[in-house]
C-alpha cells in the first residue's frame, strides 16, 4: 500500500523525501555508530580504570590483610571517597569471608551486595578477575588481592556509571540537532538541485500530453543535458520522427492505393461495357461489387460473357508504386426464374460469387441447381 502511495506521487515530492530519508538515515547511523564505539570505548576505558584501582588498593591492602588488621584495611578503603564514581568497596579473604567495607556517603546502601558475593565466589572458582554490568546503573568488579603471586583475598568495587549516561545524552542531544540542521540543509538543496531532474521530466510529460491529444507529431522535445534524461528526449523525438515519416508515407500510399483502385474500377467498368450488349444494365451494388442485369441472355451466353470479362479484366495491366498489380474478378450467375422476387435472384447469384471466392478467386460459378 504504502508503496504504490510512493509510486503515485509527483516525481518532485519523490524526489524530494528520497534526499530527506536518505539525510537523516545517513546522519542516525553515524549517530548509532558513534554512539556504539563511544559505548565500547568507555567500557573499555572503565574496566580499565577499576582494574588500575584495583591493583593501587589491594597492594595497600596487602599489609592489612597480612596482619589481619581490618581497621587499616578500611583506612585504604576510605582513600577512595576521593573518587566520586566508586559506590562501594569490599574486601574479601580468600574463602569469602567479609574483611572490611567501604560506602559512599551519598550511598544509603550499607549491605554487602547480594552481586558482590557472586562475583567474589565466581572469582575464587575461577582464579581470576569477574566483571558485570547492571545497565546503566553501575558496574560491578572483582580482582584478587595477591602477595609473592598468591591470592590472599578479593576487592570488590560497585562503580556509578552516571558519566556515560551523560554522556550518551549528550551524543543523543547532539544528534538530534544534527538531524534537524540536515532536515533544513537537505530541503534547501533538495528544492533546488530536484529541479535539474524533475523539470526535463515534467516537460517531457507536458509535450506528451500535448502530441496525444493533438495527434501533433511535428513537435519535439528540447535536450538541454547530455545525461540519461537527455537521451530520453532524443529518443522520443527520433520515435515522433519515425510515426511522422510513417504517417506521411502512409498518407502517399493510401493516395496511390486510391488512385490505382480508382484506374481498376475504371478499367473494370470498360471491360464490362465493352463486352455486355447494348441492353445489357451494369450497376455498382455496394463496394467492390457489381450487378449486370442481361435480359435478353440466357444462361449460357451469360457463361460465355463471364469468360469473356474475365480474360479482358486479368489481360489489363494494372501499376502500383511503379510495380504490376495483379487484379482478378469472382463472378456468380444465376437465371431469372418464373417464381423469383428480386431479393432472390440478387441472393442465388450472390451465394454463387462468394462460393467462386472460396474455391479460388479469378472465377465465376453458376448457381446451383434446385
Amino acid at each position: 500500500m504504502a508503496n504504490s502511495v510512493f509510486s503515485d506521487w509527483p516525481i518532485t515530492k519523490k524526489l524530494m523525501w528520497i534526499m530527506h530519508g536518505a539525510t537523516l538515515l545517513a546522519v542516525l547511523f553515524a549517530s548509532l555508530l558513534f554512539g556504539a564505539s563511544e559505548t565500547f570505548s568507555f567500557r573499555k576505558a572503565t574496566l580499565n580504570q577499576i582494574a588500575t584501582l584495583s591493583g593501587v588498593i589491594g597492594t595497600n591492602s596487602t599489609a592489612a590483610i597480612t596482619f589481619e588488621d581490618p581497621e587499616l584495611a578500611g583506612q585504604v578503603l576510605g582513600s577512595l571517597s576521593a573518587n566520586q564514581a566508586v559506590i562501594s568497596a569490599t574486601v574479601f579473604l580468600t574463602h569469602g569471608e567479609l574483611f572490611s567495607t567501604y560506602h559512599a556517603e551519598t550511598d544509603a546502601e550499607t549491605q554487602v551486595p547480594a552481586a558482590a558475593r557472586e562475583l567474589v565466589e565466581a572469582a575464587i572458582a575461577n582464579n581470576s578477575s569477574q566483571q558485570r554490568f547492571n545497565g546503566l546503573k553501575f558496574v560491578d568488579a572483582v580482582h584478587p588481592i595477591t602477595f609473592d603471586d598468591e591470592a590472599i583475598g578479593y576487592l570488590h568495587l560497585r562503580t556509578s556509571l552516571n558519566s556515560f549516561v551523560t554522556t550518551l545524552q549528550r551524543i543523543a542531544a547532539v544528534a538530534v540537532i544534527v538531524m534537524l540542521l540536515a532536515v533544513v540543509v537537505a530541503y534547501v538543496l533538495s528544492s533546488r538541485l530536484q529541479s535539474a531532474v524533475s523539470f526535463p521530466i515534467q516537460n517531457l510529460s507536458g509535450l506528451m500530453k500535448r502530441v496525444t491529444n493533438d495527434q501533433d507529431y511535428s513537435l519535439r522535445a528540447e535536450p538541454k543535458s547530455g545525461d540519461e534524461i537527455g537521451a530520453l528526449m532524443v529518443g522520443f523525438n527520433d520515435m515522433l520522427k519515425q510515426i511522422n515519416l510513417r504517417d506521411e508515407k502512409l498518407a502517399f500510399a493510401n493516395q496511390e492505393l486510391s488512385d490505382a483502385f480508382d484506374e481498376t474500377l475504371s478499367a473494370k467498368e470498360a471491360a464490362e461495357l465493352a463486352s455486355s450488349a447494348k441492353s445489357d444494365f451494369l450497376a455498382r451494388f455496394g463496394g467492390e461489387e457489381f450487378v449486370v442485369l442481361m435480359p435478353e441472355t440466357n444462361l449460357d451466353s451469360a457463361v460465355v460473357a463471364a469468360d469473356k470479362l474475365l480474360k479482358a479484366v486479368e489481360e489489363c495491366e494494372f501499376h502500383y508504386q511503379n510495380s504490376q498489380v495483379s487484379i482478378t474478378i469472382s463472378a456468380g450467375l444465376a437465371q431469372l426464374r418464373e417464381d423469383d422476387s428480386t431479393e432472390s435472384l440478387f441472393q442465388r447469384a450472390d451465394q454463387a460469387m462468394y462460393r467462386a471466392k472460396q474455391a479460388g478467386r479469378n472465377q465465376y460459378l453458376v448457381e446451383a441447381s434446385s
